[in-house]
C-alpha cells in the first residue's frame, strides 16, 4: 500500500514539475526577440523598456505602427513591430537623425528605439 501511495505522489509531483517547465518554455518562446520596430528599411531595438524619453525631446510625428506580430518573431516589414500596438505613433527625436534613433509612443510614454547595425 505504501508503495502505491509513493508512486501516486511521485506521479503527481512529476506532472506538476512538467507543467511548470512547459509554461516557462512557452514564455521564452513568446519573447524570443527583444522589442523591435522596422522603419524605413531599418531595424530599431528598444534597449530598455524602463527608460523613456522626455516629451520635450520629441520633435514631430513621422508615422505609425501598422502591424504587430508576436514576440516569438522578428519584424521584417516597414511599420511592423513585435511589441507596442497598431496605431502607436513613431516620432523623430530632437537633434538625432532618424537613421540612428526614433521614438515610439505607447501608453503615454515615449520609448527610445535605436538602429541596429546590420
Amino acid at each position: 500500500m505504501k508503495i502505491k501511495i509513493l508512486l501516486f505522489l511521485s506521479l503527481i509531483s512529476f506532472c506538476f514539475l512538467y507543467s511548470c517547465n512547459s509554461n516557462e518554455t512557452e514564455d521564452k518562446k513568446k519573447w524570443a526577440y527583444p522589442p523591435a520596430v522596422v522603419w524605413e528599411d531599418t531595424h530599431y531595438y528598444v534597449q530598455d523598456m524602463s527608460k523613456c524619453i522626455n516629451k520635450n525631446d520629441i520633435e514631430n510625428k513621422i508615422g505609425e505602427i501598422t502591424k504587430v506580430i508576436d514576440g516569438s518573431k522578428f519584424p521584417e516589414e516597414n511599420g511592423e513591430a513585435n511589441t507596442f500596438d497598431v496605431g502607436c505613433a513613431v516620432y523623430k527625436i530632437k537633434d538625432i537623425d532618424t537613421t540612428d534613433s526614433i521614438a515610439v509612443e505607447y501608453n503615454d510614454k515615449y520609448y527610445l528605439c535605436e538602429a541596429k547595425e546590420e
